[in-house]
């Protein structure tokens, strides 16, 4: 019934209180006709020193502006007491500092203690006197149990050899694929450069010796590119010389992974090839390069360049040197770039492996850890089936077991305590909501909507009966509706004519709002309506929406298919609803 998310290396515990997801459902408003009587509850604090609590408040935990019903220093010692005359079981919390709260459940004329820890207010380390305090207690001490073993599983899979081994290899190996990758860059920028000066000699000369008037130009764009070769170069002689320091694939090989090897090998093959065919190409032509400039920087600096004859002599010689040795020649850009492909083709192999060998790691955990959480699961629900007549198992009913994946579980738990407590406000509202998730989950026939317009016009949901309908439910104050307008806008002007409409139901108060809404954001269907009540809407109440923009998408036949779907999930859900 129970899902759960293994997430390793990051873990965090989240108890979402059960306070917040009903404190805006109704006010506090409730009677009893049985006979109120004295609960004491007696409480111990420990690791106060640094939180330093210093007073805490019983209040009832649910319901605007719920009510206080008692509050009591906290000792020096951690102690303190709180009596409160209670008139019936409920859900309580008692709040330290106004902020850190501790769900509990309390009867009439109990006298219960606790021992709880100022570091983690999310458990309970003792309790007595109370029947629902134990139930507490004992789910959340399975919690923990899971939580603990969760934590446990992450450092066994953190400090497991071949999960470190796939880690450090793929770290240390895209490391190298990096730098590979810049070294590449720079090899390419070399064959580029080498190009271009060949390609500038032939406009400039007749292949043999330069043209005078071009002598000048010719030179400084020449003296430039071979610079640039040098440079560009240079960055793999470094390389070279550096490489086998940082990054050694060959040592300490572990036969198990002998397939990963055999992709860290093939890697280094196409990465050999290419650098030999780039040595074979530019070695040389770069040492070239790099004489030939500094015999133009030797000759400038004496100024011998002043003399024709000589700064002729040097065009000619840079000529005579790129006409005889052009690197490119053979296609050798063409061929290294082939050869880088075969390299990330490689790599991707390697890639692959150390993940999926990572995976099986990670498996080995996550299996683990799910046979251990079947068990503390199965154990959860039994303890709630145990306890299901007592409103303690409200506590924990929303955060562990949503209706949306435990619906027959959830249905259980609500009659059996509808049984114990026809009269309890708190129950009945539970009751009124399943309902209301009921008659309005997939399958169900949507329930009738029949509102004013803007016009005063009743419009009726069910006269759309036969059409493919997204029912909304927004308002003009909502700024995630307005957004949201544009997407069923397009939607509605692309399928309206194939049996799709959209029928509005607006959550405003301001009619003059509401219709400056429609007509600013173009919703030009003629299904708004709107009683005009904000929160207190009628059709937001049948449909239990606590939230907008929320929407159902309905079938020809009037029955809830699908909620909340967006973008392309709900454009393919209305084309298949279509036919299309």
């Amino acid at each position: 019934m129970m899902q759960n998310r293994f997430f390793f290396f990051a873990f965090a515990i989240i108890l979402s209180f059960f306070f917040l997801s009903v404190c805006n459902i109704y006010a506090h408003n409730y009677s009893c006709e049985e006979q109120s009587a004295m609960t004491v509850l007696k409480g111990h604090v420990i690791n106060n020193e640094q939180t330093k609590f210093t007073k805490v408040v019983l209040q009832l935990a649910y319901g605007q502006g719920a009510k206080k019903y008692a509050e009591s220093p906290i000792a020096a010692d951690g102690s303190f007491t709180l009596s409160a005359t209670i008139s019936q079981d409920d859900i309580f919390k008692l709040s330290f500092a106004d902020k850190y709260n501790l769900l509990i459940c309390l009867k009439p004329n109990q006298n219960v203690e606790i021992e709880i820890d100022a570091s983690n207010l999310q458990f309970f380390i003792t309790t007595s006197g109370s029947s629902s305090l134990a139930f507490q207690k004992r789910f959340l001490d399975l919690v923990k149990a899971k939580n603990d073993y969760l934590t446990e599983m992450n450092k066994r899979l953190q400090d497991d050899k071949e999960q470190k081994f796939y880690y450090s290899l793929a770290q240390k190996f895209d490391q190298y694929h990096q730098t590979n990758q810049t070294v590449d860059n720079n090899i390419l920028k070399t064959f580029e450069d080498a190009d271009s000066l060949y390609k500038l000699t032939m406009e400039c000369s007749d292949g043999k010796a330069v043209n005078q008037k071009l002598s000048g130009s010719f030179l400084s764009r020449a003296v430039a590119l071979m610079k640039s070769i040098t440079d560009h170069y240079q960055p793999y002689r470094n390389y070279k010389e550096n490489v086998g320091t940082y990054y050694d694939f060959s040592s300490n090989r572990d036969k198990k992974y002998s397939q990963l090897y055999a992709h860290v090998d093939s890697y280094i093959e196409a990465l050999e090839l290419r650098h030999k065919s780039a040595e074979a190409a530019l070695g040389k032509y770069a040492d070239e390069c790099s004489q030939l400039v500094k015999k133009y920087e030797d000759l400038n600096d004496k100024g011998k360049l002043e003399n024709k004859k000589t700064k002729t002599a040097l065009c000619n010689d840079i000529v005579s040197f790129v006409m005889e040795n052009n690197p490119n020649k053979d296609g050798q850009t063409e061929l290294y770039k082939m050869n880088v492909e075969t390299g990330i083709s490689a790599l991707k192999n390697v890639q692959s492996e150390a993940q999926k060998g990572a995976n099986a790691v990670v498996k080995k955990y996550q299996d683990m850890y799910n046979a251990e959480e079947r068990v503390k699961n199965d154990s959860l629900v039994a303890l709630m089936r145990q306890n299901k007549s007592d409103i303690a198992v409200m506590i924990f009913l929303d955060s562990y077991f949503p209706k949306e994946k435990n619906i027959d579980f959830y249905t259980e738990i609500i009659n059996s305590l509808s049984e114990s407590y026809p009269e309890h406000q708190l129950v009945q509202s539970y009751k009124d909501q399943l309902n209301v998730y009921k008659g309005t989950s997939g399958g169900s026939i949507a329930p009738e909507l029949a509102f004013p317009n803007p016009d005063g016009k009743i419009m009726k949901l069910s006269d759309l009966r036969g059409k493919v309908v997204l029912l909304d439910f927004w308002a003009s104050w909502c700024r995630p509706c307005r957004n949201a307008n544009p997407g069923v806008v397009a939607i509605y002007n692309k399928y309206k004519d194939s049996g799709f409409d959209v029928f509005s139901v607006s959550l405003d108060r301001d009619k003059n709002s509401w219709k400056n809404a429609i007509e600013a954001d173009k919703l030009t269907w003629p299904n708004h309506v709107s009683d005009l009540k904000q929160w207190s809407s009628a059709a937001a109440a049948l449909y239990g929406v606590h939230s907008i923009p929320t929407t159902y998408l309905i079938d020809k036949e009037g029955r809830i298919v699908a909620k909340n779907l967006h973008g392309p999930d709900l454009e393919n859900k209305i084309k298949e609803l279509l036919g299309k």
